[in-house]
């Protein structure tokens, strides 16, 4: 018999909940995504979907996540289903998952991150597909929906093939600059999901004509569809891992259908592949059936069998002598030497028989579908092998007898559990053989539930029959089975019950926290799988429990577990107080302590954020001075060898706090620990692996900006600017393999200058003049000693910054230090115009941000014309069409600007202007923009800053004009619209949108000489 042990595609398809593991897509922002990480990380999965809610109404994040959520979602969903035991919730988590995926590819068409999605879109509805077929008794309604789910999948997979078809021939040959490492490994990364696509659509096609009966036509139909593309990948790619593995598929097909000839070919073919690591599982399958094969023949050929399997047998390794498929490859090579044996003399019979005793004797010892048969080969050559089962057990006579004989069979249940989530890896890889691993693995169940519930119905039976000489101690050991026993069969809440009962009422038995412990774990997996209506009761249940237990027992290290879980429910119901009172109870050198403690300060950080966007300023003042607390007790405890993703990203937002504290030089010490600093850390010997793609920039970001706050503080530029200079050179080296370096590097450098100007913004007034001059000069130098153009086109944007902070709510055009800031950015911009480079998006993106400084600077008529030039290239650059917009209200307001031309410039920014050739008007105006930009996330502050303005510009064109009635009318209208926006968005943008609507609306009602209300309340 043929048993399918191990073989999926290696590196691509591993059924089970490792699929989908998500790239997590970070930006330069403050690091929303890696907090979301790290909740999912710990397996806090109802704060995390919380957390998405929240970002959705607005809490701070980066655009790139705001845009994902429903992927981020899905993500969530899935690592549910895959930690949850309970049917129903992993299944209602498939679902929402499905939905989720299947909402972010219909709506967010355009995105990055489609493709991705596309790809756990498939690999989940093939994981379900699987859930579904391993069902004990599946009925023909579940294979119907397990085949649906694997034809959806093939659909997925198939779009996507196609999909990267087109962009890799788009990529092929001298269509790469061979010296563009970024472009040669975005083909590379193509090219890895062009045949990981292609071989899961033809694994889900084979899976699906498994589910046919084997006369059926349609079995055979999608077993030819599964050849056709093993077959493309294993000739057009056969020197590519996924070709190497597709002939191996092929046989398996092949061997399904019937065809052992042609399966035998192809199992030799994959004999032939070279011999590296990966490929080592499907070429010793392929040993084993290909002797199967041989040996089926009539007669059989046991001597190629023996040629064939015993080579390939000879290389096992140490390492792999106990693995699966290995011991198939046993079985069948000795079934071939047992057959030999009949025509041989009788002592060359003993030697080869003891040959195939060796494999036999070998194979019997690790679990899996080959022990039928190689007990049944070894009882037929005379070999008798042990098998033990659970026996009859006795009622017991005494107490004393009851707990002995309970602790026996716990020993014995424990042993018979042992292959079973080696029965239950194999399943999931599929085959041939899954009923039958199915059976094994149901009868292996049985026995390990028999064992325990004797062991249990003995162990009641014995605590009835206590007398006075029995032990408290000995009665409190049979509790503390009967707990454990009750939790292993799931009847949680009799374990809870006798669990607590124990650690409550006798507290000083050895055994009272361990039933202490059972109980809160017997609580936590009701609460798993409780409605929403029960998990209120089992929460008043445990954190009362967890708080006698780690109370109770302050110093046993296993206590810990249950300060681990207040700490963590207490952070769950944002009751930081508490969260910080059970954190000082987990001894201070365990490594929970400093994990829970950075935790803490990361939780706190976020709370800061929400509290800054709600502009609750006191608030958010006093949680950044905990989160600042939590965050550098947890780093001082934590070991260089304990350090983690969770470390590094403490390290990073206290450094962020300490800049926002003021504290420049701290910040930057921070980052350059040697303990735990990320830019110490994640480079040179023994560097450590970033939380995300986004963190390194990141860090990168926070340094620099630490380096600039310094000149303020009267910091030495000719020693910083070195500094700079190497961060800016790693930063660059850092980005130089992953796709677009380019223009993640010039993001980066822009949010950077967002930042210097949030440094020089928030600046004493006595300070702002000085910080301006010396960032200035730094900015001088930079520029002057670099030729890169991301370089230049940073101190280029930092210069526009700052003119535009310097301007402050002076309206164009800039005058004095700002006009000089502006004058030194578009000098920089033009230099980088000069000498443009190939990439035309960063072209676009220099002119965008010349017209800008054209408009700041009053050239209104110049700024108008570049950006209708921008906005012919590329109509949707939402950017250009908002500056062009303000171009128009600020030009028609301007000093010297023709009153009788006033009411037409602002109708232009509200209605558009410049009609191209289709009459079509290639600057859009508020009207449009409100319009696109409304129900789109992404876009949210653009409709509400639109709306705003067209009210704006309704008031404005009344007060500017020479006829009296026009004031009252055009202030009507204004009112309006303000209205009109209030009445779907309660809330408008948030606080400031409220008040600058508030001022406008009453500035609307007293030209109208209506009663100043202002907004209605």
């Amino acid at each position: 018999m043929i048993y399918q042990t191990k073989m999926v595609p290696t590196g691509l398809l591993a059924i089970g909940l490792a699929l989908f593991a998500l790239p997590l897509h970070l930006s330069g922002g403050e690091p929303a995504e890696m907090y979301l990480k790290q909740l999912r990380a710990n397996r806090y999965y109802d704060m995390a979907l919380i957390y998405l809610d929240r970002i959705e109404k607005g809490a701070p994040a980066s655009d790139e996540i705001r845009s994902s959520l429903q992927l981020e979602r899905a993500q969530t969903y899935l690592e549910i289903a895959g930690s949850t035991r309970v049917p129903a919730v992993r299944d209602d988590n498939f679902l929402k998952a499905e939905a989720a995926l299947r909402s972010f590819i219909d709506q967010q068409k355009d995105h990055p991150r489609v493709a991705e999605a596309r790809m756990q879109l498939g690999k989940l509805l093939l994981t379900r597909a699987v859930v579904l077929l391993e069902r004990k008794d599946i009925d023909d309604a579940q294979r119907d929906a397990a085949r649906g789910s694997l034809d959806a999948a093939a659909q997925v997979f198939d779009q996507i093939v196609e999909d990267l078809r087109g962009k890799l021939k788009d990529m092929q040959g001298n269509k790469i600059d061979p010296s563009d490492s970024a472009a040669l490994a975005l083909r590379e990364r193509y090219r890895g999901e062009f045949l990981g696509a292609n071989l899961l659509g033809g694994d889900v096609r084979e899976r699906a004509g498994d589910t046919f009966p084997k006369d059926s036509p349609e079995r055979v139909k999608r077993y030819d569809a599964a050849l056709a593309k093993y077959k493309e990948l294993a000739e057009k790619y056969s020197s590519l891992l996924p070709g190497a593995q597709a002939a191996f598929f092929i046989g398996r097909v092949q061997e399904k259908k019937g065809d052992s000839a042609a399966a035998l070919i192809a199992y030799e073919n994959t004999l032939r592949q070279p011999d590296v690591e990966a490929l080592r599982p499907a070429k010793t399958e392929a040993a084993a059936r290909a002797v199967e094969i041989l040996m089926s023949n009539s007669p059989p050929k046991v001597k190629e069998a023996i040629a064939l399997g015993a080579p390939w047998l000879g290389g096992l390794r140490p390492n792999e002598r106990s693995l699966p498929e290995w011991q198939v490859l046993r079985t069948a090579l000795a079934k071939a030497y047992v057959a030999s044996s009949a025509d041989q003399k009788p002592a060359d019979a003993r030697k080869t028989k003891s040959t195939a005793r060796s494999l036999l004797v070998a194979a019997t010892k690790v679990p899996g579908p080959h022990l039928d048969e190689a007990r049944q080969l070894l009882g037929d050559i005379g070999v008798e092998v042990a098998e033990e089962s659970a026996a009859p057990v006795e009622a017991p006579k005494s107490y004393a007898e009851a707990l002995a004989s309970c602790r026996e069979l716990v020993e014995a249940a424990k042993l018979s559990a042992l292959p079973i989530e080696v029965l239950k890896q194999e399943i999931a890889r599929g085959g041939d053989n899954v009923d039958e691993l199915k059976k094994q693995l149901a009868d292996a169940q049985a026995d390990v539930e028999n064992r325990y519930q004797v062991a249990s119905s003995i162990i009641q039976q014995g605590l009835s029959l206590t007398t006075g000489e029995d032990t408290q101690e000995t009665i409190n050991q049979g509790r503390f089975f009967l707990a454990w026993l009750e939790s292993q069969r799931e009847r949680y809440w009799e374990a809870a019950v006798v669990g607590e009962f124990v650690a409550r009422r006798f507290p000083t038995d050895a055994l009272a926290l361990q039933c202490g412990l059972v109980a809160l774990n017997a609580y936590q997996s009701m609460l798993q799988a409780a409605d929403e209506s029960r998990q209120a009761a089992l929460m008043r249940k445990i954190e009362p429990l967890a708080v006698f237990l780690s109370e109770k027992w302050p110093e046993d290290p296993n206590s810990a577990s249950a300060a681990n879980l207040l700490v963590q429910i207490s952070m769950l119901d944002k009751r930081w107080d508490d969260a910080e009172k059970y954190l000082v109870k987990l001894p201070s050198d365990s490594p929970a302590r400093a994990k829970f403690q950075n935790l803490l300060g990361q939780f706190l950080w976020n709370e800061y954020q929400q509290q800054v966007k709600e502009q609750q300023t006191e608030k958010a003042a006093a949680t950044l001075e905990r989160s600042m607390q939590q965050l550098e007790a947890g780093l001082q405890l934590v070991q260089r060898e304990g350090v983690d993703n969770t470390t590094l990203l403490s390290a990073l937002l206290l450094s962020k706090a300490k800049l926002q504290n003021d504290d420049a030089k701290a910040a930057l010490s921070i980052l350059e620990n040697e303990t735990y600093g990320p830019l110490n850390r994640l480079k040179g010997e023994g560097a450590l692996s970033p939380p995300g793609q986004g963190f390194v920039p990141d860090t990168y970001r926070t340094a620099l900006q630490a380096l600039v706050s310094q000149l303020k503080d009267g910091g030495d530029g000719d020693k910083l600017l070195p500094k700079a200079k190497g961060m800016m050179s790693d930063l660059r080296t850092a980005l130089e393999s992953e796709p677009d370096s380019g223009k993640k590097l010039i993001g980066i450098y822009y949010s950077l200058a967002k930042d210097i100007r949030q440094q020089i913004e928030n600046a004493k007034p006595n300070e702002k003049a000085k910080l301006i001059d010396a960032v200035k000069l730094f900015l001088v130098n930079v520029g002057q000693q670099s030729t890169d153009p991301a370089t230049t086109h940073w101190v280029a944007q930092t210069f526009m910054e700052m003119g535009e902070s310097a301007m402050g709510n002076t309206p164009p055009p800039a005058t004095g230090q700002a006009k000089a800031l502006l004058e030194a950015a578009a000098n920089e911009l033009q230099t980088l115009l000069d000498k443009p480079g190939d990439d035309a998006d960063a072209v676009r993106q220099i002119r965008f941000e010349l017209a800008t400084t054209s408009r700041m600077m009053g050239d209104y008529k110049q700024a108008i014309n570049q950006f209708e030039q921008i906005l012919k290239e590329k109509n949707s650059m939402i950017d250009a069409q908002v500056q062009a917009a303000l171009s128009y209200q600020q030009w028609a307001l301007s000093p010297g600007f023709n009153p009788k031309y006033v009411k037409n410039a602002l109708n232009s920014a509200m209605s558009g202007a410049r009609p191209d050739a289709a009459r079509k008007n290639t600057i859009w105006g508020w009207g449009k923009l409100a319009k696109l930009a409304q129900g789109k996330p992404a876009f949210e502050a653009t409709f509400f800053d639109a709306r705003y303005r067209i009210a704006e510009c309704m008031y404005l064109t009344g007060q500017r004009s020479p006829e009296a009635s026009d004031k009252a009318k055009y202030a009507e209208r204004a009112e309006k619209v303000i209205l009109g926006t209030l009445q779907l968005y309660p809330e408008l943008g948030g606080p400031e949108d409220v008040q600058r609507n508030d001022q406008l609306i009453r500035q609307a009602q007293k030209a109208q000489a209506k009663p100043v209300t202002g907004l209605p309340k």
